[in-house]
């Protein structure tokens, strides 16, 4: 992917390393078992090509991106919500391309937040329909400056999840992120 967005300079041109970082913690967000393709993790460019050996050197090059598939993939084993085949969509706003879901364990229990920007402008105040009330400790910012030097480092904060009106019933809370970004949250 990111040979196709960014042109010569693919690896370092924001919109690619954004993308492929976004299409990352979908990937390791959704339910199913992940397929990874080699050097992704490092942003390898070009097609595959299996007389064509991978550049190792680019692990070190953008170490930050390494980083990000190191926590996501932390995550995945640590969160059983993450593991499960339970996904419940809170937000799919197609105007401002926006998805967020929950995603649990059999039981309803271990849950994972899960919230993406797939535009090139920031979210800001975006209300999203809780599963329940509570706090939802933020544990991955996908647009953070530690995993590329080119990110905004957008900032996000824990969730609380208030209780609405008796009229509805519901409960809900307001995230904002970058472009191009996904956060992750547990209980």
């Amino acid at each position: 992917m990111p040979a196709e967005i960014g042109g010569e300079d693919e690896q370092r041109h924001w919109a690619a390393q954004k993308r492929a970082t976004l299409g990352a913690a979908l990937v390791m967000t959704a339910p199913g078992i992940p397929m990874l393709f080699q050097g992704q993790e490092f942003l390898q460019g070009d097609w595959f090509d299996d007389s064509v050996p991978l550049d190792w050197d680019q692990a070190e090059d953008f170490g930050g991106i390494v980083r990000l598939w190191r926590d996501l993939i932390g995550l995945r084993l640590s969160e059983p919500g993450l593991r499960g085949r339970h996904v419940d969509v809170l937000l799919a706003d197609e105007d401002r391309k926006l998805l967020a879901y929950h995603c649990h364990d059999d039981n309803g229990e271990a849950g994972v937040l899960v919230v993406l920007n797939l535009r090139a402008e920031a979210a800001h105040e975006v209300a999203i329909d809780m599963p329940d009330e509570g706090s939802w400790r933020l544990r991955l910012n996908t647009d953070w400056s530690g995993y590329s030097e080119v990110f905004g480092d957008y900032e996000a904060h824990d969730l609380g999840a208030e209780r609405e009106p008796e009229d509805t019933g519901g409960h809900r809370a307001m995230v904002s992120l970058g472009a191009y970004s996904a956060l992750v949250y547990t209980r």
